[in-house]
C-alpha cells in the first residue's frame, strides 16, 4: 500500500443485504491439449483428478480413456461401497481412499492436493461417472 491509498478498516465495513447481486450465467468454455502453450505446460504434465462414490461399473474405462491425455489419473474414493478403489488401481490410476463418504468438494480439494504435490502443472477434474468426454 503507497501513501496516497486510504486504509480500510475491515470491522467498519457494513454489509447491505437489500441489495441482489447480479445474476450468474454460466459459460461452458472447451479446452483442447491444441489450445495449451508448449513453451509452458509439457501435456505430459497434465494431472487428471476423478472424485468418485460407486462408479465400479464405469471408472475403468473413464481411466483408461483418460490416461490417453494425461500423464497421471488420481482417483479420489469417497468411502464407496463398492470396488470403485480396486477398479481404478487396475486400470492405472493412483488412488486415495477415504474411510467414509465426506462430499464431492472435499474430495476435489484433496485430490488437488495431491495433484500438487506430484508436480503437476496443470490439473483437471472429471467426474468418474462417465459424463465429461476425456478429450
Amino acid at each position: 500500500m503507497t501513501a496516497t491509498e486510504p486504509s480500510i478498516d475491515t470491522k467498519d465495513l457494513v454489509i447491505d443485504k437489500s441489495n441482489t447481486l447480479p445474476s450468474f450465467q454460466a459459460h461452458l468454455i472447451e479446452v483442447s491439449l491444441n489450445d495449451l502453450d508448449s513453451v509452458y505446460v509439457n501435456p505430459r504434465d497434465i494431472c487428471a483428478v476423478l472424485p468418485a462414490y460407486n462408479e465400479e461399473l464405469v471408472i475403468g474405462s473413464v481411466i483408461l480413456r483418460t490416461k490417453q491425455y494425461v500423464n497421471r489419473v488420481i482417483v479420489v474414493d469417497d468411502g464407496s461401497t463398492d470396488r470403485t478403489a480396486e477398479v481404478a488401481k487396475l486400470a492405472g490410476a493412483e488412488v486415495i481412499r477415504l474411510d467414509h463418504n465426506t462430499g464431492k468438494a472435499y474430495t476435489i480439494l484433496l485430490g488437488l492436493r495431491r495433484a500438487r504435490e506430484t508436480g503437476c502443472t496443470v490439473a483437471v477434474m472429471l467426474d468418474a461417472d462417465g459424463q465429461h468426454d476425456p478429450k
